[in-house]
């Protein structure tokens, strides 16, 4: 056998041996700690039983393997591992019982640790076969003190459609809600803590004419001349999140993406479509739908006590081309509820020059001159298109490249970042469903993880990838900075940051941990 432990921002190939650990481990009380270990068989496939002892409480996990097809587009450029389709290391599976370890392929294990009290932490990897019995013990130094709360708003859309057709499931049946909060409580265990609630089924990924699987919290129901609302389906919802730790929520476009050119699909609690794609955005009937419904909501929000912790979209990602279009349907919105915050996915510095998105959620390869435009607050996104030098979470690229984004993110003084796809499982335009464990990349549409970032797992649970969970080291990496701003000052902590160059959103590079580790040292030295 072969075994050693290995640092987690590295990705553990089957055909590749990887690199030993070598930097020192350390966090404060209470933070998630990762790493893994690496094991390969070397004359015949074996089957272990593993184990793992800590002082600590700790969770132990197998790295998955799965298909990547499309690992990058042609003109993408990085830190890119590989670039060509094969089978990659993602899925963080739960260990039950044995496992089976190909001979002269790599298999990785990860390892998660809670230090709840400062001091030295150990924990000890076992591996009991028939040929071998083998144990790795590894400390974690824990600084006496906790992180601060998350500051940074966090949201990945949540595709509610694709979580009951993964289990064959009735949209809000109780089984439905029972399975969503398992997924809600991992949602915000990965840092997770503003939500997209769909007042209405989202108009997003939607091919024009088509439909996805209604997923509606408001109940609507038609009289003459007008309608009633029933919002006590979002009420449920409401309070489910707040339960697994939401603490906002962004509601669900009023048209449809890219461009806002029709309304997304209403329908009524008899299940009669009211509106949708052949409904004008601004015509006379969906601005009058909206008349009542806006106002309704906005007292509805009252009620709820989330009027300082919600957020409304008008469309995602429009042009510069349709700003026209984008402001018409935005001034209808604003009649209706002139005061809680508007944030909306672009990239075209336009859109906030010429006052029409107020909050903007801006591409991180097109933030330079929001930032240089002193365009505050602001929130920062990537996607698919997000594939040259910036951070991102696909499959093929680094962990270093996914954890990038924390340091910009945090000299910046970002408000919020947005993902798309938390848990994305169908083709582009949701022409199809698709299984996530075979197809990680939206039917050849994205580059394999763009679309999701976990996974549908047995009895209702989600399993988590390694992306979520390094991309979560990021958010832990901000709360670091936080508390050391507080201690030396945030010039001081920028000074550290940027000691082997600028920290900026137009490269990442692999000095995340290094960045991290400057920032500990000195914090320590306060501590002590």
């Amino acid at each position: 056998m072969k075994i050693k432990f290995v640092d987690s921002l590295e990705k553990v190939f089957p055909d590749a041996e990887p690199k030993p650990l070598t930097r020192r481990l350390r966090c404060f009380v209470g933070e998630r700690v990762s790493f893994q270990v690496a094991v390969m068989a070397k004359s015949e496939d074996v089957e272990a039983k593993v184990s793992l002892r800590s002082d600590a409480p700790s969770t132990l996990r197998q790295v998955g393997l799965v298909p990547v097809a499309l690992p990058c587009y042609e003109y993408a450029r990085g830190d890119y591992l590989r670039t060509k389709p094969g089978l990659f290391p993602d899925p963080l599976l739960p260990v039950d019982g044995a496992v089976t370890l190909a001979v002269g392929e790599w298999r990785a294990f990860w390892i998660d640790l809670y230090p709840d009290a400062a001091g030295c932490v150990k924990a000890v990897f076992s591996l009991d076969c028939p040929e071998a019995q083998l144990e790795l013990e590894l400390s974690v130094d824990v600084m006496n003190a906790e992180l601060p709360p998350q500051k940074l708003l966090f949201t990945q859309w949540f595709h509610y459609d694709c979580l009951a057709n993964s289990y064959g499931l009735e949209m809000w049946s109780p089984k439905y809600l029972d399975t969503l909060e398992k997924w809600l409580k991992n949602y915000t265990r990965l840092g997770g803590n503003t939500l997209l609630t769909p007042l209405f089924t989202p108009p997003l990924d939607t091919e024009p004419g088509g439909e996805r699987l209604t997923a509606q919290l408001v109940g609507v129901r038609t009289r003459d001349g007008g309608y009633d609302f029933d919002f006590s389906l979002l009420r449920r919802f409401v309070e489910l999140a707040k339960r697994c730790g939401i603490t906002h929520f962004e509601f669900s476009h009023m048209f449809t993406q890219w461009g806002a050119q029709a309304s997304p699909k209403v329908v009524s609690v008899d299940e009669k479509r009211l509106f949708g794609w052949d409904t004008p955005a601004v015509g006379d009937a969906y601005r009058a739908f909206l008349g009542e419904f806006l106002p309704a909501l906005r007292r509805e929000v009252d009620a709820l006590g989330i009027e300082k912790s919600c957020f409304l979209h008008v469309s995602d990602e429009p042009t510069a081309e349709q700003l026209d279009g984008y402001i018409a349907a935005k001034n209808i919105v604003r009649a209706a509820i002139p005061d809680l915050p508007i944030i909306d996915a672009l990239s075209h510095y336009e859109f906030y020059k010429s006052g029409a998105v107020e909050r903007p959620v801006v591409a991180i390869d097109h933030i330079q001159p929001f930032i240089d435009g002193g365009a505050r607050p602001l929130w920062g996104y990537y996607c698919c298109s997000q594939c040259v030098d910036v951070s991102n979470r696909y499959i093929a690229q680094s962990s270093y490249q996914n954890r990038a984004f924390a340091a910009p993110s945090w000299k910046h003084s970002l408000e919020g970042f947005l993902q798309w796809g938390h848990n994305f499982y169908n083709s582009q335009l949701s022409k199809r469903r698709v299984d996530p464990w075979k197809e990680t990349d939206a039917g050849l549409a994205f580059p394999s993880g763009d679309p999701f970032s976990v996974y549908p797992g047995a009895d209702g649970q989600p399993v988590e990838s390694l992306r979520a969970a390094v991309f979560y080291q990021g958010l832990c990496d901000m709360r670091s900075f936080d508390f050391a701003a507080e201690k030396l000052g945030r010039g001081e902590v920028l000074r550290l940051l940027e000691r082997d160059g600028e920290v900026s959103f137009a490269h990442c590079d692999r000095l995340c941990a290094d960045r991290r580790e400057r920032v500990n040292d000195a914090v320590e030295k306060v501590l002590s």
